[in-house]
């Protein structure tokens, strides 16, 4: 109870003038003695530090009275230390600049300097200790809080330089979100080190260096002292036993601050101590609570599960009545929850977590409340983490019950809970957030100490599982803003493993994005901390004595900062970087010899940490510290991780193989430290064990499985190290199934080792076969698609070079030249290849009488090396016998044919930008230039190449060069092409004729073919394999089969790749009937691995396992195959919206119970609230991951799912497979999804055809490379000249798209026609084409073809028919040409739409503007399940898509950075004069705005540069309720920037997961007037189209308007739903 003299002088006592009189003033009149007065005033200063309040002038004025009262010249050595102490305590937070000059730092030394002139005897030999440990503590803590507003400061100063640096101009907003994350004073704050925190001599550290090394050290002596203290188990004689238990859970929670566990848990277990000789119960408890946590946190779950049942122990014996009691039974419930999920007694576990979840709610809102929940969140982070497999559907369903469905969404809610502490305690400024309580105070009162250094260091712990579980699922640009976050902090408290323990993670996640640099520099700033030896500058000497005469006086308000050991210089980031620090400053030349000797070279960069080589028993921190070991050990495994990004693969093997000893020493050496310092503390001495088991310490489990997944990722990498790593592979499974589930990374890490078994035994059983990847697959699908050659030699596609008539028929006889056996030369990243000196073209020649037994020779011009396995040219058939072996020279003129051709090396001048204004754009005077936009003009050139011809893109379709070429006429082109057309006319008839005659020839084995291919599909247990001969065939059959296998090859040849090539195409060798237990056996491995993801999974290892389990399945299993493919796309924006989805429902849940407070009972409001809960439900629960096992349950969800898809719709989902989850495969798979069908997958591998799907993507970046190239032209003419060839070249890979990579399957994109008769014709065609051997049982795929009659060429009717009947092509071809020149004439356009969903890689190319779709509605989604939210929000009332467009309902943002004055000119007018428009012109909108424009209008349309990501960012974005329709006409409004092996992201899926009905935008970069061009006609077109008008039609139709129809009219696309007005 607080005496009543502190509640009289706490409010009562004042003085006219407003001042405080204190007790020493009141008691004057009383003759007190002076000992009396100092003890009632020490009792007066006690009083008020138990008050719940600011009682901070209250303590300074009474300190001053005793300051006064003793004097050092008095005898009161210890008194005035005390005083002195209690002072700097009051400083710490206080200001007093005003009354004395001393500062808390001040104080607290002259107090030791005291401390130590005391006089030691028996009677004070206790309080001695106790006060030299509480100054050492104090010490320590003065010193960080000083350290904390230095930092503060800094951090506002550069916040305000970065916000600066944010007004810079680009023309797109795909690196806005990284800009956003930048801090490039990120290490300003790094001014500490390893070296500093453990006073070790780490070779020359300095004075300074050493003061700031004890500095460090006071908290080891403080709990040295302590220790001294409480060795006798007794209640020692200090002033206050409360006071100094109190001061050891403070020593104890800085320790956790400083990431040093076990010196945590010997602190706690002192204050354990000391309860139980005061007989506080409760504080045992409490200690003991902590030490299990801390225990729980080392993987120590034996030792935890002891201190636990002491811990029950002691709550049994409690005072149940206490205000703390429930709190800590409430802890000790949660604690043995988790000791059950340990164990793997999860039913247990589960039902306790539940009880203190569900008791939670019903507490005080207090602080120490919300840290329990914010624990107990964690752990429900914990058992929703656990694989289906042992948390089963039943228990996970209790916690989806209490709204938790993804560990990311509980470890997020439990970091905002902590986030809300600290805010409530200390305001914004030490996160550093823009919170708008930043103007709180922090008092220091009650438990306010020690929960503020609580909170801080479970903040930290929280955010490091927090990142940790976003970059396992990929989210990395949200785990980089926590990371960069949790870094500042760290740097803030000084804690410098902290500090080392983020910039790993940090390094991490840059390696997922394959910024190797900046990782590499986040490593070497681990390093830096960890080894560093650079001398540090913010410490002084200690003073020796200070005179402190503080007078009377109140508070000056906030405290300002506080002096401390660092000079006042000149601004801290001047000539000052962190790359500076890092170097360790060199010795000096001696005078004498500074004249003759040499400078002395800097020393080496250190790569690797010293501790590496230490022995096993070394002594130093880095080796002998178990948190300090590991956070080496992880710093080494992602070293190994970035040697093997950068192709160092022996390097990161070797780190990799010796992480494991490593981690397997330590966890040795460990174990017995810890039951060394514990083992003693676990019970009375009269109870404990004779023999005490060492603990099972599993902390370093999880780096070692992490380790294993490296090296599962390496052998996917590199399948040559495949053999060389299986049994690394075996006991990475073997050890992963010895360790217990709930490690967080455990089936991340077993699925990887799945899939790399699983693809070991792929290209396994390939090798054994002879035959491709490709082809070991190929078994599953019932039809093959057979790359034919065109059959018109004429209307191939030939690559456009300057060879001579006479070269090219020689080509076709060459023999390819066999790859060398040596290395091939590299070429510098800096340096361009050379041109290898040939000659002239007359010089060509083939030796053709040479000697036979005289190798190939190919001399070829030298280029920068691929990666080895993929061929960019077909592999040619073999020679006849009597052929001779040709010596080719290729030069200029005549690259080999085939071959990928790289974009030339770019010039010197190409490398330097032109800082000249350029004063045209594409609105110039184009007229005047047409005459003269030729190649042969011969014009002064003044962009980045001299000579401007056109510049080669690598289009396998129309062919490039090395070298400048001419550009061909467009009428030449159109000539041919009509000279074409007249043949194929012509030639059809003969084919026709051709065809008769070879049906009558296989006519007569028709039956025999049939009845043996009802014998293969009657067999159970086997796969079909129909171009392949089966056991029990007779003469005659096989003669048939081999007859047609050979016209299939003589088909094929052409562009054929390696038989061994992953990527190749189906080989003559399949794996036979026999081999159906291999297949089999993958497609167990990828289940298994599947299943252990599947809950939660990352998107490339889930996408990659989807994909082959897809390929493996095929076509006997549709419905799977289907499912499979579209799960395979857009897993992480699925988890951001299931993050998004999770905080609206809680937000809407807390604002529900505020409405129902408010109308006690108005079931309007409730009704409305309740409805937009049950959509958000809804919307949850069709995004939830399955937690169950792939099995009948997604099939059948599945096919729900296809139910739903509106009618009219169809959906193609395209996506790109490969064996190697970095590479982007050739394998493109095509699935349809309609309404009332079943789904139809196609496989399409392109690797065969003269352009594979990779080399067309790399094309398609060399268009957007080139073109920002030419931007940098100077010169009207030279602009103009290299944008139409650009224009020409795109619309070249358009055509290749269409033609040659989809060719005859591209009628699968056009939607379904309602028309009966369809699917009759399908129906009986089907049984025709099943007398010629087609296997398929369903007639879907027919009715596709039949749908598409009008696209289709003859070369895609006989390729059609090889490929679905290869035991009898001709009649099937026959049967095709007849019925679709039936329907042909007939074809309509159909009435739906089209959505595509496409994968990371494919999403870049402009599918829309291919010839067979202009004339149909598409739209693109990121997968099915939008499409299907996209279905339940247009049952919203005020949907857009159920009731249209209102065409006055429209908010515009024209020209915001008042830099397209053109655009503004021409729309600004014709805006502004509309009825109903509301915008902003010319002028930057508030964020504000652009929310109400996208949540209060029908339409908005942005012209500015980029997406508008400036004014209003993503994340705010994606959780609004979009309302309005957006047309956003800026640079790369639509494009997503991959980094790395990740997903896309940008800010079209932004709009998309905030519901916009429809978002169009442009996929790359787009000029300013040809783009108003679109924006006119588009806009026009629809808003003047009448009622029911829709957009899509007008997106299409404008692609006309600009001059570049293709380089800029096949930009925009659309995301979404179709739409239309009112």
């Amino acid at each position: 109870m607080t005496p009543h003299w502190v509640s009289r002088g706490h409010s009562n006592l004042t003085e006219d003038n407003g001042e405080t009189q204190t007790l020493k003033e009141g008691l004057e009149g009383h003759k007190l003695d002076t000992e009396t007065l100092v003890n009632v005033l020490f009792a007066e200063l006690k009083a008020y530090k138990t008050v719940q309040g600011d009682t901070g002038q209250e303590r300074y004025n009474v300190l001053c009275d005793l300051l006064e009262l003793c004097p050092e010249e008095s005898g009161r050595l210890h008194e005035r230390a005390i005083g002195l102490m209690e002072l700097a305590q009051v400083l710490c937070y206080h200001s007093y600049s005003q009354q004395t000059d001393c500062s808390s730092l001040d104080s607290i030394h002259e107090a030791l300097r005291l401390l130590e002139l005391v006089p030691r005897s028996a009677q004070n030999q206790d309080q001695l200790l106790d006060d030299q440990a509480q100054a050492l503590l104090w010490l320590y803590i003065c010193t960080l809080e000083s350290k904390l507003e230095k930092s503060i400061e800094r951090d506002q100063r550069a916040k305000a330089q970065g916000l600066k640096k944010l007004e810079e101009f680009e023309p797109n907003d795909l690196n806005h979100e990284d800009r956003l994350l930048e801090d490039p004073f990120l290490y300003d704050g790094v001014h500490f080190s390893l070296a500093a925190e453990s006073g070790e001599d780490a070779g020359g550290v300095s004075q300074t260096h050493a003061v700031l090394s004890a500095l460090h050290q006071s908290l080891d002596d403080a709990f040295t002292l302590w220790k001294q203290l409480l060795g006798t188990r007794r209640v020692p004689a200090v002033r206050s036993p409360e006071q100094t238990a109190a001061s050891l859970r403070l020593l104890a929670a800085l320790y956790k601050l400083m990431a040093k566990p076990l010196q945590a848990m010997e602190t706690y277990l002192l204050v354990r101590d000391l309860c139980r000789a005061l007989g506080d119960s409760l504080g045992m408890a409490s200690a003991l609570g902590q030490v299990t946590r801390l225990l729980f946190q080392l993987e120590c779950p034996n030792y935890a599960q002891l201190f636990l049942e002491e811990m029950e122990s002691c709550l049994q014996k409690a005072d149940g009545s206490d205000s703390s009691y429930l709190l800590q039974q409430q802890t000790c419930l949660l604690l043995r929850s988790q000791l059950c999920c340990t164990n793997h007694q999860l039913e247990e576990g589960l039902t306790l977590l539940l009880q203190v979840l569900q008791n939670l709610p019903h507490q005080k809102t207090t602080k120490v409340w919300y840290l329990l929940r914010a624990h107990v969140l964690q752990l429900v982070t914990v058992y929703l983490s656990l694989p289906p497999a042992c948390l089963s559907l039943e228990l996970r369903q209790q916690l989806f019950a209490q709204g938790w469905q993804m560990p990311e969404m509980a470890l997020s809610e439990a970091q905002k809970l902590f986030r809300s502490i600290i805010l409530l305690l200390m305001g914004s400024d030490v996160l550093g957030c823009r919170a708008g309580v930043s103007d709180v105070q922090f008092v220091d009162c009650g438990d306010n100490l020690l929960l503020k250094w609580q909170v801080l260091a479970d903040m930290l712990g929280c955010l490091e599982h927090l990142v940790a579980l976003l970059s396992r699922l990929e989210m990395v640009s949200k785990a980089k803003a926590f990371c960069l976050e949790a870094i500042r902090l760290a740097q803030k408290l000084q804690s410098t493993r902290w500090l080392a323990s983020f910039l790993v993670l940090k390094a991490q996640l840059e390696l997922q994005q394959s910024e190797l640099e900046l990782s590499n520099f986040s490593l070497e700033h681990v390093l830096f901390l960890l080894e560093s030896s650079t001398e540090l500058k913010d410490s002084k000497k200690q003073k020796d004595q200070t005179k402190i005469l503080p007078r009377k006086g109140k508070l000056e308000g906030k405290k300002p900062r506080t002096p401390i050991s660092e000079p006042p210089g000149e601004e801290e980031c001047f000539l000052k970087g962190p790359v500076l620090e890092l170097v360790a400053p060199v010795s000096r030349l001696e005078k004498a010899d500074a004249l003759t000797a040499s400078p002395e070279l800097k020393p080496k960069r250190r790569k690797r940490l010293a501790f590496l080589t230490h022995p096993a028993s070394c002594p130093c921190c880095l080796c002998s510290d178990l948190a300090l070991s590991a956070l080496c050990l992880r710093w080494l495994l992602c070293c190994a991780q970035a040697e093997l990004a950068v192709g160092s693969v022996a390097g990161g093997l070797a780190l990799l193989r010796a992480l494991r000893p490593r981690c397997a020493a330590l966890t040795a050496r460990s174990a017995a430290a810890l039951r060394d310092g514990l083992g003693g503390s676990l019970q009375p001495p009269a109870l404990q064990p004779p023999a005490l088991q060492p603990p099972a310490l599993e902390m370093l489990d999880e780096l070692v499985a992490s380790a294993y997944a490296a090296l599962a990722v390496q052998s996917l990498a590199s399948p040559q190290l495949a053999e060389e790593l299986q049994e690394d592979l075996e006991m990475g499974l073997t050890f992963l199934a010895s360790c217990r589930p709930h490690l967080p990374s455990w089936g991340v890490s077993r699925a990887s080792l799945l899939l790399a078994k699983a693809t070991a035994a792929i290209y396994h059983v390939a090798s054994k076969h002879g035959s491709s990847v490709d082809g070991v697959f190929a078994a599953s699908w019932t039809w093959q698609l057979s790359t034919l050659a065109s059959a018109e030699p004429e209307e191939v596609a030939v690559p456009q070079t300057l060879t001579t008539g006479k070269a090219r028929p020689q080509r076709r006889k060459n023999t390819p030249a066999m790859a060398p056996a040596g290395p091939k030369p590299r070429v510098k990243r800096n340096q361009r290849a050379k041109p290898v000196a040939v000659p002239s073209s007359d010089d060509v020649f083939a030796v053709g009488g040479s000697d036979s037994e005289v190798p190939p020779i190919v001399i070829r011009p030298v280029t920068v090396p691929c990666t080895p396995r993929q061929k960019a040219h077909p592999a040619q058939p073999r020679a006849a016998a009597a052929a001779r072996t040709p010596f080719t020279i290729f030069n200029e003129s005549s690259p080999p044919a085939g071959r990928a051709r790289l974009p030339r090396a770019p010039k010197v001048l190409g490398r330097v930008k032109s800082r000249l204004q350029v004063t045209f754009s594409d609105d110039s005077d184009l007229e005047d230039l047409k005459a003269g936009l030729t190649p042969r003009a011969t014009r002064k050139k003044s962009c980045a190449q001299k000579v401007l011809p056109p510049k080669s893109s690598g289009l396998r379709g129309q062919g490039s060069s090395a070298h400048p070429r001419r550009v061909p006429r467009a009428g030449a082109a159109g000539e041919r092409r009509e000279r074409a057309t007249r043949r194929a006319v012509g030639r059809r008839e003969e084919e026709e004729r051709e065809l008769l005659r070879a049906v009558e020839e296989e006519h007569e084995t028709s039956c025999k073919v049939l009845w043996a291919s009802k014998e293969e599909e009657g067999a159970p247990g086997r796969r079909h394999l129909p171009w392949h001969r089966q056991e029990g065939m007779d003469g005659e059959q096989e003669v048939l089969r081999q007859e047609a296998s050979e016209d299939i090859m003589a088909a094929q040849w052409l562009g054929r790749g390696h038989p061994l090539h992953p990527e190749g195409t189906v080989s003559s060798a399949l794996p036979k009937a026999g081999d159906v237990s291999s297949l089999d056996t993958v497609l167990e491995l990828l289940k298994d691995a599947f299943n252990c993801i599947s809950y939660c999974p990352p998107s490339v290892l889930y996408s990659q396992l989807c994909q082959l389990l897809a390929l493996a399945t095929g076509n006997q299993d549709p419905l799977s195959t289907a499912y499979l493919l579209s799960e395979s796309v857009s897993i992480t924006t699925r988890h951001q919206l299931l993050s998004i989805l999770h905080r609206k429902i809680h937000k809407e849940k807390k604002s529900a119970g505020d409405v129902a407070e408010q109308l006690q009972g108005l079931s309007l409001q409730e009704g409305c609230l309740e409805k937009r809960c049950h959509h958000l439900r809804e919307l949850q629960k069709l995004f939830t991951f399955s937690p169950t096992a792939l099995g009948s349950g997604e099939r059948d969800g599945f096919q729900a799912q296809l139910e739903q898809i509106p009618s009219g719709v169809a959906v193609c989902v395209l996506t790109l497979c490969s064996m190697q989850p970095g590479c982007v495969g050739d394998t493109l798979l095509l699935t349809r999804l309609e309404k009332g069908a079943a789904p139809l997958t196609l496989r399409i591998p392109t690797a065969p055809n003269t352009t594979p799907l990779h080399l067309l993507l790399r094309d398609f970046d060399t268009i957007q490379k080139e073109q920002k190239e030419a931007n940098s032209c100077t010169e009207k003419e030279s602009w103009w000249l290299r944008r139409f060839e650009l224009d020409g070249k795109m619309k070249s890979l358009i055509e290749t798209l269409e033609m040659q990579v989809l060719g005859c399957w591209r009628g699968a994109l056009i939607p379904t026609s309602p028309d009966p008769a369809l699917a009759e014709e399908a129906a009986r065609l089907h049984a025709q084409l099943r007398c010629c051997g087609w296997r398929d049982a369903d007639p879907s795929l027919l009715k596709v073809v039949l749908n598409a009659a009008a696209l289709l060429t003859p070369h895609d009717v006989q390729a059609l028919a090889f490929g679905l009947c290869p035991a009898r092509p001709r009649q099937a071809q026959l049967l095709l040409q007849e019925l679709l020149e039936k329907h042909r004439p007939c074809t309509k356009q159909p009435p739906g739409s089209l959505v595509l969903v496409l994968d990371k890689h494919l999403q870049k190319l402009p599918w829309e503007s291919m010839t067979c779709l202009k004339a149909v509605p598409v739209t693109r989604l990121p997968s099915l399940r939008f499409l299907l939210s996209y279905s339940l929000a247009q049952k919203q009332p005020r949907s857009v898509l159920s009731r249209g467009v209102d065409p006055s309902s429209i908010f515009y943002v024209l020209n915001p950075h008042s830099n397209l004055l053109g655009t503004e000119k021409r729309f600004r007018e014709w805006f502004e004069r509309e009825p109903g428009w509301k915008g902003v012109t010319g002028a930057v909108p508030s964020p504000l705005q652009i929310q109400a424009a996208l949540q209060e209008h029908d339409l908005y349309i942005y012209m500015g540069h980029g997406a508008g990501a400036r004014f209003l960012d993503g994340q705010t974005l994606s959780r609004l309720d979009c309302r309005a329709v957006a047309l956003l006409f800026g640079c790369s409004s639509a494009a997503l920037a991959l980094r790395g092996g990740l997903e896309g992201s940008g800010i079209i899926l932004s709009y998309i997961l905030a519901g916009c009905p429809l978002v169009l935008g442009n996929l790359w970069d787009v000029t300013d007037r040809d783009i108003d061009r679109y924006a006119q006609a588009l806009l026009e077109g629809w808003l003047q189209g009448g009622s029911a008008a829709p957009l899509l039609s007008s997106v299409a139709q404008a692609r006309q308007a600009p001059r570049l129809k293709y380089l800029i009219g096949a930009a925009p696309v659309a995301y979404g739903l179709p739409v239309c007005l009112q």
